[in-house]
């Protein structure tokens, strides 16, 4: 069970399927015009998108039912968009960092099946980034 406390009247829904986590996923993480939302608000805009990753680890680890196309289209949009990834990086580099150690977190622990060229990609990035901040 999930509780959806985003609007003035709270819900409840059952997270039987992935259907719930999809529509989230899409209405917020992959959703041009929520990105450009949260990141209208400095340092805090990318701490947000940063939770809603970390979100996904969490309905991962506990229903497991996180399609792995959420991960991949994550990755993609987030991280391996250059454009994306230097908004998110100047609006706050460290959950920046984090959301790329989230993701290598997600595939070591099974949830995502990356390919080896994805994870190669992710670490390296993540590496650059973290020694930028540096």
């Amino acid at each position: 069970m999930v509780s959806d406390s985003t609007e003035e009247e709270i819900y409840v829904e059952d997270l039987i399927d992935s259907h719930s986590i999809n529509r989230a996923t899409r209405t917020r993480l992959f959703n041009p015009k929520w990105l450009e939302g949260m990141l209208n608000h400095d340092f805090h805009g990318s701490k947000k998108i940063k939770d809603n990753v970390e979100y996904l680890l969490g309905f991962s680890a506990t229903t497991g039912k996180v399609d792995n196309w959420v991960y991949d289209n994550v990755a993609d949009r987030l991280i391996f968009d250059e454009e994306m990834r230097q908004k998110l990086q100047e609006n706050n580099p460290y959950a920046t960092i984090k959301m790329g150690e989230l993701l290598m977190e997600t595939e070591s622990r099974g949830y995502w099946e990356a390919d080896e060229e994805k994870i190669k990609k992710l670490k390296e990035i993540v590496m650059n980034l973290e020694s930028e901040v540096e």
